[in-house]
């Protein structure tokens, strides 16, 4: 059973659970829950069914963003961005997530924007696996003219397993269920469950992803 089928199953009968899980156990044991996160977060390109496929050419939603960004900011030298995010972390706990390096003057920037808040996934501060593809690589390429501030308000929901159990369970109802399945109530909880682990529908933890977005764009629009 290749990883991608053991991060996302074909079924979800017990026994097949069972053994993906057994052999999810044994690659965290021998490789680290670093590596796990890594694996499953980094995405794929081999198995159009399996969890964080990329697809096999740009995306319509890609060459939008491409087109807009390029007819609205080609004049602009300095940009700030701040990409939402939900998943990561302790409930309403916030992190400003960077790929850049500590001793790099994106990096110093986002500092003087969002303080302590900012970590580097590339230098291993972050909740986040170092990953590629992300979006502030994107715009780098795409306006080679601008100074560049990126980071992701990482804002965090639930146990790290349980948000990759709901992946997981709402990868199989796409990919692999049956119209009954998933129109009858297991479809139904599973897309629930879902929802919940990156929009948890808790008063709390709204007003904390509000206070965070607050603050964090204030950082920005200071810097301006």
């Amino acid at each position: 059973m290749a990883l991608s089928e053991v991060i996302a199953p074909r079924s979800l009968d017990a026994a097949t659970l069972a053994a993906a899980d057994q052999k999810l156990k044994d690659f965290i044991a021998e490789r680290g829950m670093g590596a796990f996160q890594a694996a499953v977060s980094l995405g794929q390109y081999r198995y159009p069914d399996g969890l964080f496929f990329g697809g096999g050419a740009p995306c319509w939603s890609l060459a939008t963003l491409q087109s807009v960004l390029n007819e609205d900011l080609r004049r602009v030298k300095q940009l700030t961005v701040i990409d939402f995010h939900t998943g990561l972390g302790e409930p309403g706990a916030g992190e400003m997530i960077t790929m850049a390096l500590p001793d790099s003057d994106a990096f110093r920037r986002a500092v003087a924007r969002w303080g302590g808040m900012v970590k580097s996934a590339n230098a291993g501060q972050s909740l986040s696996a170092p990953v590629k593809g992300t979006l502030d690589q994107a715009l780098e390429a795409w306006l080679p003219q601008v100074e560049l501030t990126f980071a992701a308000l990482e804002v965090g929901t639930a146990p790290l397993m349980q948000v990759f159990g709901a992946l997981r369970r709402d990868n199989w109802l796409h990919n692999f269920a049956g119209a009954a399945e998933r129109q009858g109530p297991l479809g139904k909880e599973i897309a629930r469950a879902c929802r919940d682990a990156f929009y948890p529908d808790n008063p709390d933890w709204k007003r904390k992803v509000y206070g965070l977005a607050r603050e964090t764009v204030a950082g920005a629009l200071a810097a301006l």
